[in-house]
């Protein structure tokens, strides 16, 4: 890949030039690669000159922190308008696999405390990307990262010593590409616990392609793996479809509100997205007992191994109440 110089008044003119030319094909938003490191000016001028003309486009940077822990969040001064929230899927995977609520908790409210109302509603979500182990072995993989003061995905430890064995690495990836039939079912249902929360989570939700076909693999090249056409996951995709549907029909809620966790530990959350319209209520019990539903009075919106009387084991629940 070239290496522009982006102070050059040329190349920030021929970077614009290009945009314009995908949102005269229909795009409506970027994502910017690497959009943690690229210089402050660059941004400024390219979203500005863009937002001029075309005010409706938004700009959502790649920043795998919380941006309000780095010296340039970019969230605050027009360089974007909102960010990858790679934070909320660590905190996600952390407690459907760990149990780690403490961690959780730390994430979601410093997310959604410091960022600014119009960031939080236009976060781009995520679960998996290109760049992550893919959810399912995220979920069960045996050197997934647990130390919460360290990224979920750094897992290269093992191999790091006066230089890196990437051969060493790579082989052990191939190796484990695909999981035990005992890991998988184990993942299959992790992945049906977190896949909820994500999709109620402040932000858009977007996943990378495969995970809905319970794709497996450690990182890059063995999370881009082709898409397996003849052997679709006709039950995961059903879940998935089950969970466009219900944020779709709730979107007038989802799309712009507040969160508040009324109620976690290492196997119960409850969380509640709220605004003047009415409020969402998920609840998650990530164990294997039932747990009683006290919202009987709001209408069940989605469901899995659950009634509306009762949270069946490793079951979800999604409530609407309306105002």
């Amino acid at each position: 890949m070239p290496e522009l110089n982006k102070e050059n008044p040329d190349v920030i003119k021929e970077c614009v030039e290009v945009l314009k030319k995908y949102i005269s094909m229909g795009v409506d938003g970027f994502r910017m690669d690497l959009g943690d490191i690229l210089p402050r000016d660059f941004l400024l001028a390219i979203v500005k000159s863009i937002q001029k003309e075309y005010p409706h486009i938004i700009f959502i940077s790649e920043m795998w922190d919380i941006a309000t822990d780095r010296w340039n969040p970019e969230i605050f001064d027009g360089q974007v308008n909102s960010l990858m929230n790679y934070p909320l899927r660590d905190a996600i995977i952390r407690w459907g696999r760990w149990g780690n609520y403490e961690h959780f908790l730390y994430n979601f409210k410093k997310i959604y405390s410091e960022y600014p109302m119009e960031v939080s509603n236009i976060l781009m979500n995520v679960i998996s990307t290109h760049d992550t182990v893919t959810l399912m072995t995220s979920l069960v993989g045996e050197i997934m990262n647990s130390d919460p003061y360290q990224k979920l995905d750094d897992i290269e430890q093992p191999w790091r010593h006066d230089t890196f064995d990437t051969f060493g690495f790579r082989a052990y990836c191939a190796e484990h590409d695909k999981l035990t039939d005992e890991q998988q079912v184990l993942a299959r249902r992790c992945e049906k616990i977190v896949l909820p929360i994500f999709y109620t989570a402040q932000g858009n939700p977007c996943m990378f392609q495969g995970t809905e076909n319970c794709v497996m693999g450690y990182k890059d090249p063995f999370c881009r793996k082709t898409m397996d056409w003849d052997n679709p996951d006709i039950d995961m995709q059903e879940y998935i479809k089950r969970l466009n549907q219900y944020r779709e029909e709730n979107i007038d809620i989802l799309s712009d509100c507040e969160p508040r966790i009324r109620n976690i530990t290492k196997d119960f959350l409850l969380v509640e997205m709220y605004n003047e319209k009415g409020s969402i209520i998920l609840i998650s019990n990530n164990a294997k007992r039932v747990v009683g539903n006290e919202f009987k009075e709001c209408k069940v919106i989605f469901s899995e191994n659950s009634t509306k009387d009762k949270i069946g084991e490793y079951g979800t629940l999604i409530l609407r109440r309306d105002y």
